[in-house]
């Protein structure tokens, strides 16, 4: 009768050290989901922060290449308009010397 008692209590202390195992084993397990769901949104703040600072220097340099853009054409422009103004007088003074030419003849 002992060795049996003495079975069914080494039965349940196996049993009970079975189920303390597995709770450890649960708890861990649920300590290493919760620490890599933190990381996975540790790491998309940080990849959401990296695309938009890109974002940011991206549309600085397209306003930059803008302005550059800008400001040649109203350079391009400017000497256009006084290539214009350079040739009218270059013409308008040949007439006058044609014309003084003409009138010293």
């Amino acid at each position: 009768e002992v060795a049996r008692v003495r079975q069914v209590e080494l039965a349940q202390v196996r049993l009970s050290e079975a189920a303390k195992a597995r709770a450890e084993v649960q708890r861990v397990v649920a300590q290493q989901q919760e620490w890599h769901a933190a990381q996975l949104a540790r790491f998309k703040a940080q990849e959401a922060a990296a695309a938009e600072a890109a974002r940011q220097r991206e549309a600085a340099f397209e306003r930059s290449c803008y302005e550059h853009r800008q400001r040649m054409l109203a350079e391009a422009s400017g000497l256009k308009e006084r290539d214009k103004g350079l040739r009218e007088l270059a013409e308008s003074q040949r007439r006058e010397l044609a014309a003084e030419s003409e009138r010293l003849s």
